[in-house]
């Protein structure tokens, strides 16, 4: 389960899913063939029964002298389908292959691959990319239906390629990189960003090498060439600033006694960002100069952080349960997530 704030109807968002995972080793246990089906659930409010939200809504504020649709025109509550993944793992490369979840307004096809080799004993080369998702409204991660004309818009992926370098020593760690990723949705102005991270971490205290202390700094870097985090025609409903960076110190906690093993990780630091003006029908320059109207221009700092903690217990030897919560805040939102988990390995695996 996760929650983001939001206004109701736009970029509020609650989303439950119920991933279901199976994994089965092959070929001397080099190699690892998983299958997932995920039931997802959206919530979001119908963005029709609030004045705010209906002037930003689809081609809602070009109705009448009052920029509102009738809330007879559609009545939302909530979308659901069922997300497919296959993936392949053998030592430093892996591939999947799937699909958004089918049910939603807009159905993607998934995937991607990375290659992990060891160029020495510590350091590694981290290269990835894909098409994947990008969920943080209902707008771009399932699309919706415009209420005056009835078509879809919305579901944008993310085409990516990134590169990381990472070194590794026992007690300590450094890395560095970057990508670049193309976004596109169904009738949605195609946008492009950059990403920039570099940091490392060291453990300052351990108990017995059973409990282990890790702190660190963290560097962020976005920015996209537009920003398309509104909800009118044309727009994709996601976070696209044109810069942010954040600068963040995490502190991490892990270790395992008898049956428990637990997780507790927090990062706190300070984040600001730019966002351009942006015109509410971007795609159609006759429906922009009918309205003459933009977005708001921002430019934000502040405090950001998140704070995740997990803790499983080891039932049996075949049967493995967990909990995972955590709280975000980044950018202009944030947003609450929680899991429950049951793990069972069949003899031999």
């Amino acid at each position: 389960m996760r929650n983001r704030t939001g206004t109701a109807g736009l970029g509020q968002l609650t989303e439950l899913a119920i991933p279901l995972t199976g994994s089965l080793p092959f070929g001397s246990w080099d190699h690892r063939l998983s299958f997932s089906i995920t039931p997802t659930f959206l919530f979001t409010g119908n963005p029709l029964s609030h004045e705010g939200s209906n002037h930003q809504f689809g081609l809602c504020s070009l109705v009448g002298t009052s920029g509102q649709c009738p809330s007879s025109f559609g009545h939302h509550y909530y979308v659901q389908g069922v997300g497919l993944n296959l993936q392949y793992v053998h030592h430093w490369f892996s591939a999947n292959v799937g699909s958004s979840p089918l049910g939603f307004p807009i159905a993607n096809v998934l995937g991607g691959v990375e290659f992990a080799p060891h160029l020495t004993r510590n350091l590694v080369l981290r290269l990835k990319g894909g098409r994947q998702m990008v969920t943080d409204s209902e707008l771009s991660y399932a699309g919706m239906r415009e209420p005056i004309t009835g078509e879809k818009w919305g579901g944008v992926t993310r085409i990516q390629g990134h590169g990381t370098l990472e070194w590794g020593e026992p007690n300590w760690n450094v890395y560095a990189g970057g990508g670049f990723s193309y976004l596109e949705g169904t009738n949605v102005n195609d946008n492009t960003g950059v990403d920039v991270e570099a940091g490392g971490s060291a453990v300052v205290w351990k108990a017995d090498n059973r409990q282990f202390l890790r702190t660190g700094l963290d560097f962020i870097y976005l920015n996209y060439r537009s920003n398309s985090y509104s909800f009118s025609w044309g727009q994709g409903g996601y976070f696209s600033p044109q810069g942010y960076y954040a600068i963040m110190l995490p502190l991490e906690w892990t270790g395992h006694y008898c049956r428990w093993t637990w997780l507790l990780r927090s990062e706190a630091g300070y984040q600001h960002y730019h966002s351009k003006a942006s015109a509410f029908f971007p795609m159609n320059d006759g429906l922009q100069s009918l309205l003459n109207e933009y977005t708001s221009a921002q430019d934000v700092g502040g405090v950001a952080g998140n704070v995740r903690g997990r803790v499983v217990y080891q039932l049996t030897h075949k049967l493995r349960m967990g909990l995972e919560a955590g709280y975000s805040r980044a950018g202009s939102w944030s947003e609450i997530s929680g899991m429950i988990m049951a793990h069972y390995a069949f003899d031999g695996l």
